[in-house]
């Protein structure tokens, strides 16, 4: 009966010694990154809170037939929307602003405010604007873009190059 009892102790320690041994499995979060060059000056963020983005899906509006899918990135100094009359955005390069037969335009718009807090604004007509998106879901959205953005007052140009984001949902 002694021998019976000695396999069936040892057991019980090595399971007690892995059970105490085990690392905590907290999941790290994930930092949220934005980074772009302005004229050829390189602008790097990374963040929890500052890098947001917002991702309405389908609106349907009240008297509209055609629903409005809208996506915004938002950051400190540079906020870029992409809009589409008519479909849901998904992967794929969004770039100026398409004006449908309907009426319904497809665009992607940047704002940015310089360092001296004047706003910069891509063009409302004609806008210079690319963004891809490689990956979007309630998780996060990651992908690149480029574009210019006009002093509204002097139609000053800033060229937006390099861009890449990686933007997460905190919620």
């Amino acid at each position: 009966m002694l021998n019976k009892k000695i396999p069936f102790t040892i057991l019980l320690s090595v399971i007690a010694i892995a059970y105490s041994c085990k690392k905590d499995k907290t999941e790290e979060v994930p930092i949220s990154t934005l980074s772009y060059e302005i004229d050829g000056v390189p602008v790097n963020l990374s963040s929890q809170t500052d890098l947001t983005f917002n991702f309405a899906g389908a609106i349907q509006t009240v008297g509209e037939e055609t629903p409005t899918s809208i996506l915004n990135l938002n950051s400190p100094a540079l906020d870029i929307t992409v809009r589409d009359h008519g479909t849901v955005i998904q992967p794929g390069t969004y770039s100026g602003k398409t004006y449908y037969s309907s009426g319904f335009t497809k665009e992607v718009s940047f704002d940015y405010i310089h360092s001296n807090d004047t706003l910069y604004q891509s063009s409302f007509i004609n806008p210079i604007t690319s963004v891809t998106i490689t990956k979007i879901s309630r998780n996060g959205v990651f992908g690149t873009f480029s574009g210019e953005v006009l002093k509204p007052s002097s139609m000053d140009t800033l060229h937006i190059t390099n861009g890449s984001f990686a933007i997460y949902n905190y919620q």
